[in-house]
């Protein structure tokens, strides 16, 4: 670390993998600044669901309990002729996205980061040596998605414990959802190739659940490719802008979130950026595997797959979660090898 002792770190966008770099580094007792161009911390609002690897990732000097508006004990899958469920072994958690970046910046500037919002990079001299890291986000060279989904009202008797996730490849090659967050809310959503697929196509499942919404949440996602650079001179980075995302699901808040804690190890001992990401682009890898796989499905295939849910397979789905894929995907396999027909339609 002795390396960075004299030097700037200066962290440019304020997501939730700039907010945990700055924390990191800063803690270590390295000079943090972080560069936020909005004039404040969180906004926009969103509905997240993550599974229980954000508490490994984090730490245990993390307390998350007033950021969690729900726990996910159990997920029920549709496709148009099939359907299946499963209960997770430890529960998925939802949190809203603008508290965890609130918590962050907190711990971050607890740590001793400085943190500037309103501020861009243009607007500060460089320091005489500097390291900059690029959390700021979506690049527009990346191949992206739209998600977009719906606050509802729900009505009585729907398991606030079970997220529902719709395959309908007619509509998006992607999913729809419906997460509660109470026993009266929920964020009914989508992932699409684009604003307009995404909108028609929530607007029409809305429709035939007899759901009204009460205001839309939007973002725009990045999808990982490998072998995607993260270090461009003296520049890291980290999160969306380092495709730091699950293809499968396209969630890229725990994968974010590795990444700045890999960054941060790298930084810190002065090891290679790639070498402590090894894990993460692993897992990342797989996702993108599994991604190409469901993107050539039908809709039948996506009935013939729900069927193959063994209660062996179902053990193995409720035991890893999605951000434990490379510990799952072997046993996986060896649990239902017809799986791996899926695998043969994207040669």
């Amino acid at each position: 670390m002795e390396h960075l002792l004299n030097e700037t770190i200066t962290i440019v966008g304020a997501s939730a993998a700039g907010l945990f770099s700055a924390y990191l580094l800063a803690k270590a007792g390295l000079k943090v600044q972080l560069l936020e161009k909005s004039n404040t911390i969180g906004p926009p609002p969103r509905t997240l669901i993550v599974t229980r690897k954000i508490f490994d990732v984090l730490g245990p000097e993390f307390d998350l309990s007033d950021i969690i508006v729900n726990q996910i004990r159990k997920v029920g899958f549709f496709s148009p002729h099939c359907r299946e469920s499963l209960a997770f072994k430890n529960p998925d958690l939802i949190i809203e996205r603008e508290e965890l970046l609130k918590l962050l910046a907190r711990k971050a500037a607890g740590a001793g980061a400085e943190i500037y919002t309103n501020a861009e990079r243009k607007d500060f001299s460089p320091a005489e040596t500097e390291v900059l890291v690029d959390a700021s986000g979506v690049k527009q060279s990346a191949t992206t998605v739209a998600l977009l989904q719906a606050e509802v009202e729900i009505p009585n008797g729907v398991d606030k414990e079970m997220v529902q996730v719709f395959f309908d490849t007619r509509k998006t090659k992607y999913f729809f959802w419906i997460i509660p967050k109470s026993k009266n809310e929920a964020a009914v959503g989508l992932i699409a190739d684009n604003k307009v697929q995404a909108k028609n196509a929530l607007d029409e499942f809305l429709a035939t659940k007899n759901f009204k919404a009460k205001s839309y949440q939007q973002g725009r996602a990045p999808l990982f490719r490998p072998l995607t650079k993260v270090k461009r001179g003296n520049t890291f980075l980290v999160g969306d802008a380092a495709l730091q995302v699950k293809n499968s699901t396209v969630g890229g808040v725990v994968a974010g979130l590795r990444g700045a804690r890999a960054l941060a190890e790298s930084l810190i001992k002065g090891t290679g950026y790639q070498k402590e990401m090894r894990g993460l682009n692993w897992e990342l890898t797989l996702h993108w595997l599994a991604r190409r796989t469901l993107n050539k499905l039908t809709n039948k295939d996506y009935d013939k797959l729900l069927e193959l849910l063994t209660p062996e397979v179902k053990k193995l789905l409720a035991t890893y979660t999605r951000d434990e894929a490379a510990r799952g995907a072997l046993k996986l396999f060896l649990a239902q090898p017809r799986l791996l027909t899926f695998l043969l339609k994207i040669f």
